[in-house]
């Protein structure tokens, strides 16, 4: 085995031997004795240089600067060591550093060796790939590192890859750079360089003076474990990135692949802006924020930050996000949350958060990453329905009167509140969770259901207004009547989704509609009576008078008690011209001989009284004098809105030719006064008969 070890240590430029006696031409046995001191071994390097006396002395001092004496672990700086020599052809450095690493590494009898099994799984990590650097130097940039990274650690591993970088393509390695600064600052990074100067030397050294041996203890050890001595002298890793082409390769990729990435995810960051989105990326355990796009919802923050809940949390939700995400953690799951937030400007809003776990190949969490948006509007609303929908229950609560209910197209069932349960006579919470219709409608009056229930099919049906009244007859109290209002209310596709509506007592609307409606009929009684009255004071009173004036004023006192019966009918409230007039004009000829069109117009009381009078006194000119006064004539009343304008049009047909009174009376003053006093009159006087049109501003037909 020895003779194996022997000779191909021979072919890839290291020359075997006993433990080596060399004693650098130019060196005092002192100086050997400290470097075997501090090694334990007396390495071949440090006795090269025979013809340059003096030189390995300065070797030796770069040693102890940049290697044996720099701050850093021993064993990290020992792994580098070993890693970065697997990339130099001559394998001297690779072995004798593996020695080191084994028994005692960079130097230090303090610090603890390494196994041989922990330099083969050090050994045998692969060269990383573009996908597998552009990971480290993420990791890296957002690692935050307090200390250099403890052996066989991601961060280690992650760091290792960056340094390769630097140290074979240095002109190529300004992403390696910039993650290691990132990661632990601008000195140790010097450091680093420094250190890094020292390997490139010692391969340069070892490949311009292959005949470097090696020393009894590495032979020894390779010896022990051939599986070992395999990957110490296997130039593979070397010829892989021999003139830095395979690594630049690997650079151009993870170069082409970064771009993409910025490019990517400068859209993502201008989505996230444009939805009002915080985007942020977090460490595994949550203690490191990547901040991606920000709005003002938040504190200002650097690009890495802290802990994400100091940053993103009001503390009076810090609590309860403590637990999710301890929950979020334990469980690998989605962390979602609505909190508090405190804005830049001191203000406080609201966020809702939604953070999910990025998972590695063996299933650990690797980081998470997440949003947080800003959702301060939603619950400005949302609380201001509260306190309206608070103000509406206490106002309804208070009537006791107006019940609300939803029916749902889904469910077929109605829920309706405690009001309308009450009002219904039904049970409470029963009403609440969804009646049927038959259910509801328990103790509506039967021969009101036939009614309500058409209009209740309208609604579905024709998606009609739902409108009605009813009677409901509840066991153990009074006759009630309910009023409904209600539509079918429609979802953004257009499809119906809840009937909704109000129902509201009315009884005491209806008694008092009742008892006011035999209170008019009263009246309109002991009106009637009182004209009746006056007509016989009238006709005792002008006894002995012109028997034509006697007849003008009785018909006069009776068309006002028509125009009276006529209000009474409609409560004393706006009533139409065709009821006005049919009623007026069948005084005479029982309105056979009259022609009456128009648009439906509603005229006030005062307007209804004049409209009477003046009518009263047109139709008894047309019998007397006019077209009524033969069995052929007729009058047409006709009247129009023409703008704000009303016109009335009087023509009498087919009667003998109308000659202007020689004098005027109380009845010519009343028709030249028109509709409601507005004086605005044109009469005529011809051949063909009388004809009259009054105008009057529409708003006064109101009056």
């Amino acid at each position: 085995m020895t003779k194996d070890l022997q000779q191909s240590a021979t072919e890839t430029g290291a020359r075997p031997g006993s433990h080596p006696t060399l004693v650098n031409a130019g060196s005092a046995p002192e100086f050997n004795e400290m470097v075997q001191r501090r090694f334990g071994v007396l390495p071949s390097f440090f006795c090269s240089a025979r013809s340059a006396p003096g030189l390995i002395e300065e070797l030796w001092g770069f040693a102890k600067s940049a290697y044996l004496d720099n701050p850093m672990p021993a064993v990290f700086k020992e792994r580098l060591l070993v890693h970065l020599s697997r990339f130099c052809e001559i394998r001297y450095c690779i072995v004798r550093h593996v020695g080191f690493l084994t028994s005692r590494p960079a130097g230090d009898g303090n610090a603890i060796p390494q196994s041989v099994d922990d330099v083969i799984a050090l050994l045998e990590r692969p060269i990383p790939d573009a996908t597998m650097l552009a990971a480290a130097f993420e990791r890296l940039s957002c690692s935050m590192l307090t200390a250099i990274p403890v052996p066989d650690s991601q961060s280690e591993f992650d760091l290792f890859d960056a340094l390769t970088v630097v140290f074979l393509e240095p002109a190529h390695s300004e992403p390696a750079r910039e993650a290691i600064k990132s990661a632990l600052g601008e000195g140790i990074f010097e450091g680093l360089t420094a250190f890094l100067a020292f390997v490139r030397t010692i391969h340069f050294w070892s490949e311009t003076h292959p005949e470097l041996e090696y020393e009894t203890d590495v032979l020894d050890m390779m010896e022990a474990r051939p599986d070992l001595a395999t990957l110490l002298l296997d130039p593979a890793d070397a010829e892989q990135v021999k003139g830095g082409r395979k690594l630049r390769e690997v650079l151009d990729d993870l170069h082409r692949t970064q771009a993409a990435l910025r490019e990517s995810e400068k859209r993502f960051r201008a989505l996230a802006l444009a939805g009002s989105s915080s985007v942020f990326r977090l460490s595994a355990d949550w203690n490191e924020t990547l901040q991606l796009s920000d709005f003002d919802q938040h504190k200002n923050t650097e690009s890495v930050s802290g802990e994400w809940l100091s940053n993103h949390v009001d503390v009076a939700d810090h609590e309860a996000a403590r637990i999710a995400i301890k929950e979020a953690i334990e469980s690998k799951t989605t962390f979602e949350l609505e909190h508090r937030v405190q804005r830049s400007d001191g203000s406080l809003g609201w966020g809702r958060s939604r953070v999910v776990p990025i998972l590695k190949q063996t299933g650990e969490i690797a980081e998470w990453f997440g949003t947080t948006s800003d959702i301060t509007q939603r619950k400005e609303v949302e609380a201001a329905l509260v306190i309206n929908d608070e103000r509406l229950q206490m106002a309804l609560s208070a009537s006791g009167q107006v019940g609300l209910w939803d029916w749902m197209v889904d469910t077929d069932l109605l829920h309706g509140d405690a009001n309308f349960a009450r009002l219904y006579g039904l049970d409470v919470e029963r009403t609440a969770n969804g009646l049927t219709m038959e259910q509801y409608q328990e103790f509506v009056v039967h021969d009101d259901l036939f009614a309500l229930r058409s209009k209740i099919q309208d609604v579905f049906e024709r998606g009609a207004d739902f409108f009605i009244d009813y009677r409901l007859a509840i066991p153990g109290q009074p006759l009630k009547w309910v009023e409904c209002k209600g539509r079918m209310l429609h979802g953004a596709d257009g499809k119906p989704v809840r009937f909704s509506g109000t129902a509201i007592d009315i009884t005491e609307r209806k008694a008092a509609v009742q008892q006011k409606h035999l209170l008019m009929q009263e009246l309109s009684h002991r009106v009637n009576n009182t004209f009746a009255v006056v007509q016989a004071i009238a006709f005792q009173s002008l006894r002995g008078l012109d028997r034509e004036v006697v007849s003008a004023f009785q018909s006069r006192l009776i068309a006002l008690s028509r125009a009276h019966d006529v209000l009474l009918r409609t409560d004393w409230k706006p009533t139409t011209l065709q009821e006005l007039f049919h009623s007026v004009l069948r005084l005479e000829t029982e309105g056979k001989q009259f022609k009456v069109d128009g648009p439906e117009v509603k005229v006030g009381p005062q307007a209804a009284l004049s409209l009477s009078l003046l009518l009263h006194e047109l139709m008894t000119n047309a019998t007397k004098y006019g077209a009524l006064s033969v069995d052929d004539g007729h009058v047409n009343v006709i009247w129009e809105l023409a703008g704000d304008t009303f016109r009335l049009h009087w023509r009498e047909v087919g009667g003998p030719p109308a000659v202007a009174p020689d004098r005027k009376g109380f009845g010519s003053v009343l028709v030249e006064r028109g509709v409601v006093g507005a004086r605005d009159v044109q009469l005529t006087y011809g051949p063909g008969g009388f004809t009259a049109e009054f105008c009057a501003p529409r708003e006064r037909l109101a009056q």
